[in-house]
């Protein structure tokens, strides 16, 4: 009865309807109901900047959504709705068996021109190597370039996740890059 209702002119009624879906995921859906679900939130993540974050805090844990929102981190034009498609992508919030693909969506992202882009860039490198397993190829570029950032970032919480970014990959053991 929810979904209808993303899609409703008025502002206050879709934001209800993202609060209610967002319950509903906290509480637990039925396996078919969330494919439904995912697909829906995705799509009002891109459509509706006034419920962008609220939108994005319903899709966490729904790994159903994981490929449209990879494809939204590389096709929006939205430096708001890059970030938190990318946040959604990290290995915090939800995998599926394509996450390991991701480790090099982050390191692309760590050159966007907006910072929050590259907070959640950094964020999502501090968690994908030890949760997937995967290394970073050019591991001394991105080094170079989550240093430059930890040093540069206008913001100190970038510069915090640039350096647990560089923490992580130090962390992985003796042959890290």
């Amino acid at each position: 009865m929810l979904l209808p209702l993303l899609d409703d002119p008025d502002g206050d009624v879709r934001a209800g309807a993202v609060a209610g879906l967002d319950a509903l995921v906290q509480e637990g859906l039925r396996p078919w109901e969330r494919r439904a679900v995912a697909e829906a939130l995705e799509a009002r993540l891109v459509a509706d900047p006034r419920t962008l974050w609220q939108t994005h805090n319903a899709l966490i844990g729904l790994a159903e959504a994981l490929p449209a929102l990879r494809q939204t981190v590389g096709r929006t034009p939205s430096p708001e709705v890059r970030a938190a498609a990318l946040s959604l992508v990290d290995t915090y919030n939800a995998i599926d068996e394509n996450t390991g693909a991701d480790l090099a969506r982050f390191v692309h992202a760590l050159d966007d021109p907006d910072e929050t882009v590259r907070f959640h860039a950094a964020k999502g490198l501090a968690h994908s190597p030890a949760d997937t397993g995967t290394r970073p190829q050019d591991g001394e570029r991105l080094r170079a370039r989550l240093t430059a950032l930890a040093a540069e970032a206008a913001e100190a919480e970038t510069r915090a996740a640039a350096d647990e970014a560089l923490r992580a990959l130090d962390g992985r053991g003796p042959d890290s890059p």
